[in-house]
C-alpha cells in the first residue's frame, strides 16, 4: 500500500514538472519569436508594444509637383493613426508647401534669376526623416526655401505616444531627457549676460522690446523677467524631438526676439541642441 503511494507521488511529481516545462516553453517562445517588448509608461501602467511594429505602418512620403526641377518638395501622409494626432502637423506642413508654392510663382511671373539652396541646385527643397524611438513616433519636415529676403528653412516637428495614442507637447518631450522650458530660458539668459561681461567696453549690452539700451547692471537685475518672457514663448521658438534615441531641440532667433530688438537682414534660420539621452 505504501508503495503504491509513493508511486503516485513520483507520477504527480513528474506530471507537475512536465507541466511548468511546457509553460516555460510558452513563456519563451512569446517572448522572443513573438517579438514582444516591455515599456514602462510613466513609472505606471506596462503596456506592450510589438517590437516588429515598423514606422512605415504610420508614415508613407509623396512628392509634390510645383514648377520644375528646382522644387524638389515631399510630404509626409498618415496612415493608422487617429487625425486628431496629425491634423495641427498637416495643417502646418500645407501651410509651409504654399508658401513655397506662392513664392516660386512670384519669381517665375517676374522671370528673375536667383541663388538657390542647396549651392543654387533647388528653389525649394524639403528633408524629411521619421522613426520610432521605444514608444514615440517622431516626424521631422525641414523646408529650405528662398524669399524676396534671402534663404532660410522652416521645420514642422511631431511627436505621438503610440502607446496611449497621445501627441506629445515640446515640454514633455524635454522632460523625457530631464530637461524643461525653465532650464532652457536659464541657459539663454546666462548666454546673453556672457556676452554682456565679454563686451565691458560697451556702455550697453542689447535694445529691448521697447527700444531701450540694456546695461549690464539691467541685465542682472531683470533676470526673472528676461527668463520668464521666454518661457512663455518657447512653444513658438523651439521644436523638441527625439532622434536616434537623444532628445534635442531646434531653435530659431526667435529665442533673442523674446526680450531684445533686433535687424536682421534675413529669414531666420534653426540651430540644433542635444539635451540628453531619452530616458
Amino acid at each position: 500500500m505504501e508503495k503504491k503511494n509513493n508511486s503516485g507521488l513520483l507520477v504527480g511529481i513528474l506530471i507537475g514538472i512536465i507541466i511548468m516545462l511546457i509553460i516555460g516553453i510558452c513563456l519563451f517562445t512569446t517572448g522572443t519569436i513573438g517579438f514582444k517588448s516591455i515599456v514602462t509608461t510613466n513609472n505606471e501602467n506596462e503596456k506592450e508594444i510589438s517590437g516588429s511594429d515598423k514606422v512605415e505602418n504610420y508614415i508613407s512620403v509623396e512628392k509634390v509637383n510645383i514648377g520644375d526641377e528646382r522644387v524638389a518638395i515631399e510630404k509626409v501622409v498618415f496612415k493608422n493613426l487617429d487625425s486628431s494626432l496629425t491634423q495641427k502637423y498637416t495643417e502646418d506642413q500645407a501651410k509651409l508647401i504654399d508658401e513655397a508654392e506662392s513664392t516660386y510663382n512670384y519669381f517665375s511671373n517676374k522671370n528673375e534669376n536667383i541663388d538657390g539652396v542647396d549651392g543654387g541646385k533647388h528653389f525649394a527643397k524639403s528633408n524629411i526623416w521619421y522613426q520610432i524611438n521605444k514608444n514615440i513616433l517622431t516626424v521631422h519636415y525641414e523646408l529650405k526655401s528662398i524669399n524676396e529676403i534671402g534663404q532660410g528653412n522652416s521645420i514642422v516637428v511631431l511627436n505621438i505616444d503610440l502607446s496611449n495614442k497621445k501627441l506629445l507637447t515640446n515640454e514633455e518631450v524635454l522632460k523625457l531627457g530631464n530637461s524643461s522650458y525653465n532650464d532652457i530660458a536659464t541657459a539663454e539668459y546666462n548666454r546673453v549676460l556672457d556676452n554682456c561681461t565679454k563686451q565691458a567696453d560697451k556702455d550697453y549690452c542689447y535694445y529691448n522690446k521697447s527700444e531701450k539700451k540694456v546695461t549690464l547692471e539691467e541685465h542682472k537685475n531683470t533676470k526673472d523677467t528676461f527668463i520668464r518672457n521666454i518661457e512663455e514663448k518657447l512653444d513658438d521658438i523651439i521644436k523638441a524631438y527625439i532622434q536616434d534615441g537623444k532628445v534635442k531641440y531646434d531653435y530659431s532667433i526667435g529665442m533673442r526676439l523674446a526680450n531684445e530688438t533686433l535687424y536682421m537682414g534675413g529669414p531666420s534660420t534653426y540651430e540644433t541642441t542635444e539635451v540628453g539621452e531619452y530616458k
